[in-house]
């Protein structure tokens, strides 16, 4: 809960959809937050009025567990109906003081305001913990295998502020879990970028697309985009169709690719943008295509080196 900028929960929950949840909950004007709310920051705000609220007193002291919040949280991600989720902080928030409020609201939002990310965080737990989840993006493996790594270990770490030794926690990828994207580097120049690879260089076609890392474990797939959320379904759910007759013999992948709507007519790729569900609808002599120019993991093996 350090890290909620890491979590893969959504809440479909915005600053103004926030104020409209505790205008409702606090019996406080939503005009009068929504002025407060040009301050940016929804969680002070609703600290505040909490705090001004007649409705509903804050606690006097903090009784909540991390695991309680979690548990609320957790709750709070399958809720999309306002009602639903009305009811749903009406089982938390009597018991919240204005600090654990403001903390519960800055969790959904993400973002605890704290000036410490993952690099910092992770340095705590072990020297190489941010190396791995740079990697894996999987911060609960990342953790488990620090803690497992600990309990094994006969000899002390190098670092003082680390748990267990490196080789235990350098974690190289996670099927079915996104993998952080390689992403180019811009130069000015040609000249620049030979420079750069003066013992020569491949190079490959760039098409502006949508970047997707497709996932395939067995019949299973899953599609993560270059910020490492789930690909619209419309956008992709035809590939499964294709991917096995590309790759016949694999049964587990991990592929990056660039998504192209491309013209049937004249086999010419469509500007950038027109994958939308409803810009798609303007292209009728249009399919999407999957262009896979890198294979990072096959049947086991791991190619991020290679």
């Amino acid at each position: 809960m350090l890290l909620p900028g890491t979590a893969k929960r959504v809440y479909n929950l915005q600053s103004k959809q926030l104020v409209k949840l505790f205008s409702r909950l606090l019996l406080q004007s939503e005009n009068e937050m929504l002025e407060h709310l040009e301050q940016g920051d929804v969680a002070e705000t609703i600290r505040t009025f909490f705090e001004r609220s007649a409705a509903l007193k804050p606690a006097q002291r903090s009784v909540l567990t991390i695991q309680e919040v979690d548990e609320f949280l957790e709750r709070l991600s399958c809720l999309t109906k306002e009602d639903e989720q009305v009811h749903h902080f009406q089982s938390i928030v009597p018991r919240c003081t204005a600090g654990d409020l403001k903390m519960i609201v800055r969790l959904i939002k993400h973002d605890l305001r704290i000036n410490a990310g993952p690099k910092h965080i992770l340095a705590a737990v072990h020297q190489d913990a941010y190396e791995a989840f740079q990697t894996s993006r999987d911060l609960d493996s990342v953790v488990e295998r620090c803690l497992r790594g600990s309990w094994k270990s006969d000899e002390p770490s190098s670092s003082s502020s680390s748990l267990g030794p490196s080789s235990d926690v350098k974690i190289k990828l996670s099927l079915m879990t996104p993998v952080l994207p390689m992403l180019a580097e811009a130069c000015k120049s040609v000249e620049m970028a030979m420079k750069k690879c003066p013992n020569g260089m491949l190079a490959e076609v760039k098409y502006d697309g949508e970047r997707v890392q497709v996932h395939k474990k067995g019949n299973e797939f899953r599609y993560f985009s270059r910020s490492l959320k789930p690909v619209l379904p419309h956008k992709v759910n035809l590939f499964k169709n294709y991917i096995p007759e590309a790759f016949p013999d694999g049964d587990d992948l991990i592929l990056d690719s660039e998504i192209l709507m491309i013209d049937t007519t004249t086999g010419q790729p469509l500007p950038f943008g027109t994958l939308g569900v409803h810009k798609k609808a303007e292209f009728k002599d249009a399919n999407a295509c999957l262009f896979v120019f890198d294979c990072i993991y096959y049947n086991g093996d791991i190619l991020l080196h290679r």
